[in-house]
């Protein structure tokens, strides 16, 4: 099921508003046509006001009846029915359709509502009904312009909500598919690291199964976050590093260059702790002769925090051992989730410089508050 499955069509309706706004749209639009429909009685002298009055009544409330059933019919037509030369060729079918229900109706209520009050008393019963129907289909046409233009401006921004809604629901469903990779990932390269010092150092081991039990509830609580702080990223890079560390003991070197003043900024959570993981793994790959130097620096740069994650060696080395030449889950995780949460708003690179690969991240100041993980 693709995530535009799960965001439902906006429904088509008869109703391009709400019912209360249809009913003043209505009244509006009814009223107005009732008085330029009463003034001519000006122009006959001694027209009975009260009789006026009762014409106009069952003339407009037929009109609204009238008009509401076209309403009816124009919310369940297609859109493309309704656009340009078709919708002209609907309303010219529908219209004087209506009309002559509206005129034959407004004769048959005559014993009732009395005749116009303006007609000639002479003039014969069909001509009364001709007069209805041309005056009814012009009025009609004239309600469904606008009650079309209502119409189908409302279903093209309720199509836009639904285009937007679709697409952020997309992106979440995208984001989390990235960050359940992390938890798979991560855990296994822990289990093979307290496998392979259960044979070595089993009172260690059991340390290191603990802290990896805290890492996995604290990776698990990340889950259920939008963000977290500066702070608590490198409490759990801190954590991990020293499971590492009582795996490869003097030959993992880690060296901290944090700024206080950062630790308090909002980021997305479990975006720094890939790219540290990639420098254990992918540094000692490489590191035979020497230790593996691993760096971590947090800094602001202005407007900007600026992360970076240093191990010593070369892209050369790992890409004979196999390993950056593809980019692993970890890169690839981060630079897909910086992409929907900061679009053209971070920098992130894999760079050698000066004997060491440097993973350098850059993210808006805001922390993740600008564009974080729904």
């Amino acid at each position: 099921m693709f995530a535009t499955d799960l965001v439902p069509e906006p429904p088509a309706t008869a109703l391009p508003m709400g019912r209360g706004r249809f009913l003043l749209f209505q009244g509006v639009i009814w009223a107005l046509l009732s008085v330029v429909v009463v003034l001519p009685a000006i122009r006959f002298p001694g027209v009975d006001l009260a009789e006026c009055a009762g014409w106009v009544s069952g003339w407009a409330a037929l009109g609204v009846l009238c008009s509401t059933a076209l309403a009816g019919l124009y919310g369940r037509l297609p859109e493309r029915q309704l656009r340009g030369a078709r919708g002209i060729l609907v309303i010219g079918l529908v219209c004087p359709a209506m009309a002559a229900v509206w005129s034959v109706a407004l004769a048959a209520l005559e014993p009732l509502v009395g005749r116009e009050p303006w007609a000639p008393p002479d003039a014969p019963a069909h001509l009364y009904v001709v007069v209805g129907l041309v005056r009814g289909t012009f009025l009609l046409g004239l309600w469904s312009a606008l009650f079309l233009v209502n119409l189908l401006s409302r279903r093209v921004l309720a199509a836009r909500e639904h285009s937007v809604r679709a697409q952020a629901l997309a992106d979440r469903m995208q984001l989390a598919v990235l960050r359940s990779q992390i938890n798979p990932h991560f855990l296994f390269n822990a289990l093979n690291s307290v496998v392979a010092l259960i044979g070595e150092n089993p009172r260690a081991a059991q340390g290191m199964v603990r802290d990896v039990a805290t890492l996995l509830r604290a990776s698990l609580d990340a889950d259920t976050r939008r963000e977290t702080t500066v702070a608590q990223e490198l409490s759990f890079v801190r954590l991990y590093l020293k499971c590492e560390q009582v795996r490869f003991e003097e030959r993992l070197v880690i060296t901290w260059d944090t700024d206080p003043a950062v630790e308090t900024a909002s980021v997305p959570p479990m975006m720094l702790h890939p790219l540290v993981e990639n420098a254990v793994k992918h540094g000692m790959a490489g590191a035979v002769d020497a230790p593996l130097q691993v760096r971590i620096t947090a800094h602001r740069n202005g407007d900007t925090l600026d992360f970076e994650v240093a191990n010593t060696g070369t892209l050369a080395a790992s890409a004979n051992a196999g390993l950056h030449a593809s980019p692993g889950i970890g890169l690839r995780n981060v630079r897909g989730r910086l992409a929907h949460l900061f679009p053209g708003r971070h920098v992130f690179e894999l760079v050698e410089r000066d004997g060491w690969v440097v993973a350098h991240m850059r993210l808006p100041g805001g922390g993740a508050g600008g564009g974080a993980e729904q």
